[in-house]
């Protein structure tokens, strides 16, 4: 997860950034990942707020640095933000970096963050599936899009991409477990007893 020294509230030193970025690449580290945290919210028992860099940005700089490595995002918290623009984004990094983007997504979980996007917390898991679809049309190839948005005409935000980016959802994103195999690339994340509940079998 980077950056990998930043202090609590301060920004992360962009040339010790990308050099640790680059030895990661040299030493075959699979992935670097970064976390989408749109407000400096203090959190925690000592109440620090992070300061992050946007997510793509960010990991834009880190695709100059290295060749082979995988940029991953930690997760871009999809209620909060339009689907287009998570695809215009999403494609431009993936070119940008030859093919080496994951899309983690996630729904959120901070009500400071969504009372001030404007945006309701308590139904982000509709807006989570509802934006899913809809960025999930946008970085398809157009051999995997679906007769009913070609029918429909809608314009793409960039030309489609020649493989599908891969979608990851981070966490549970407030979504069953058969949602997230039915629809999902991959899956990131860690031992919760709710995550085993029976009704989220197949």
């Amino acid at each position: 997860m980077t950056p990998l020294q930043a202090k609590p509230g301060t920004l992360a030193d962009l040339e010790a950034s990308y050099r640790q970025a680059a030895l990661a690449d040299d030493l075959g580290f699979a992935a670097l990942w970064t976390r989408d945290v749109p407000l400096m919210i203090p959190q925690g028992s000592d109440h620090t707020a992070s300061a992050l860099d946007d997510p793509f940005l960010w990991l834009g700089g880190l695709a100059a640095v290295t060749r082979r490595v995988a940029l991953a995002t930690g997760a871009i918290v999809l209620p909060l933000r339009h689907p287009l623009h998570v695809a215009k984004a999403a494609l431009t990094l993936n070119r940008i970096s030859k093919g080496r983007l994951l899309l983690g997504l996630g729904s959120g979980d901070r009500p400071d963050e969504f009372a001030r996007f404007g945006k309701d917390l308590e139904s982000r898991d509709i807006a989570f599936r509802q934006n899913w679809e809809i960025l999930r049309e946008a970085l398809s190839p157009i051999g995997q899009r679906s007769a009913i948005s070609l029918a429909n005409q809608n314009y793409p935000v960039l030309p489609p991409p020649a493989a599908q980016i891969p979608m990851l959802v981070v966490g549970s994103a407030r979504q069953s477990l058969q949602w997230i195999a039915e629809r999902a690339d991959g899956w990131a994340t860690y031992h919760r007893e709710d995550l085993l509940l029976e009704r989220d079998l197949p």
